[in-house]
């Protein structure tokens, strides 16, 4: 069942301007659509307390509801970066829509308690299974009508849960990071480089090195073997590379180099990578017996659907998932905004939120599934 979607790439202004007019100033506030409303609830597993915030849609109750999951990193509720808030923005409009929305900041973040530095993608699904405890509590949420939105990581912790958790009804996995072979890592690294202009003698030579690095992980050495083995890799490359490849390094995001070596090594080598690359997201995927939408952006490079997508289908036809439907979606990338490379650059000059076009794929198929 894959198809692409069209995309019309709307002015950012507009979509800035639309965003805008769904803002709110202090807490628990509403506007003629919806209310917005600050909660905390418990991890009773970890000990830990969830601040976040419900969007709830002023129609006739009770109505469905998503749990966003953010990716990768110490993420606020909002899923805030680079000045821009996407996950309000797609609180606001699922509300509007009559779709209630919880989002929250990740342990260790913002308001929630906990340790996000030792945690990993096990850790966050059971963060979001808590919140589904506390949605199955509100009168005003539908509660057989509760499903998981989660982007990259948060795709992969939406498997863990959907997989493991009877109270989920629908998911919708945004540029979900299903990888687990050492070889699709490698190609995901180099399809990003390449965007980013980089040469193939460059990422010839990048992807050698991050063969290397991600088999030296999975092999699950100690903390502190696996941290000498990483340091001893990247010390030869860095010593072997050119003058020509140490300039192109220089200005390449993600790239191993003299200035980032150590945080390199230190990232890969922790908690959560580790528990990351030991997984196998597919054993989570073939387990879902709700319906899936999995969308991605063709000019995605984190996330490749070349990639992404067989991995998905071949668990779900494993697994015999009965719903799925895969959606492509032309010139969006990574953060789901209108784009015209997915270079990494080009990320800092884009002035839309998300795409509005994304935002109406999403909500459209979601009402489809709670009717």
């Amino acid at each position: 069942m894959l198809f692409k979607a069209s995309v019309i790439a709307l002015c950012s202004i507009w979509c800035i301007n639309s965003y805008s007019q769904h803002s709110f100033n202090g807490n628990n506030q509403m506007n003629q659509n919806y209310s917005e409303i600050n909660v905390n609830y418990k991890n009773h597993t970890a000990e830990i307390k969830l601040a976040g915030t419900l969007t709830l849609p002023t129609m006739a109750a009770p109505c469905p509801a998503v749990v966003l999951i953010p990716g990768y990193g110490p993420s606020d509720r909002n899923a805030t970066f680079a000045g821009k808030q996407p996950f309000k923005m797609i609180a606001d409009d699922f509300a509007s829509k009559g779709i209630a929305v919880l989002r929250y900041d990740k342990r260790g973040v913002g308001e929630s308690t906990g340790d996000y530095n030792n945690a990993t993608s096990r850790d966050f699904a059971d963060d979001v299974k808590a919140g589904i405890g506390y949605l199955k509590t509100d009168p005003n949420i539908n509660h057989a009508q509760i499903g998981l939105v989660g982007i990259s990581e948060g795709g992969f912790i939406a498997a863990i849960v959907a997989a493991e958790s009877s109270e989920v009804n629908f998911v919708v996995l945004l540029a979900a990071a299903v990888m687990s072979k050492v070889d699709d890592f490698v190609a995901m690294s180099s399809l990003q480089m390449l965007a980013d202009g980089v040469s193939q003698e460059f990422i010839d030579h990048d992807e050698k090195l991050r063969t290397q690095v991600f088999t030296t992980i999975k092999q699950a050495y100690s903390p502190e073997i696996t941290e000498n083995k990483l340091r001893q890799l990247v010390n030869n490359y860095l010593v072997e590379l050119t003058e020509a490849e140490i300039k192109e390094a220089e200005k390449t995001p993600f790239a191993f180099k003299a200035t980032n070596a150590e945080q390199m090594i230190k990232t890969f080598n922790s908690t959560w990578y580790r528990y990351f690359l030991s997984c196998d997201p597919a054993e989570f995927l073939k387990q879902i017996r709700v319906p899936v939408l999995a969308l991605n952006g063709d000019l995605d490079w984190i996330s490749a659907p070349s990639i992404t997508f067989p991995i998905m289908e071949k668990a779900f036809i494993t697994g015999n998932v009965k719903d799925y439907t895969f959606i492509e979606a032309p010139h969006i990338n990574h953060m789901f905004q209108v784009c015209k490379t997915g270079a990494i650059a080009e990320y800092s000059t884009i002035k839309e939120v998300i795409s509005p076009i994304v935002l109406n794929i999403i909500s459209d198929w979601i009402k489809s599934r709670t009717k």
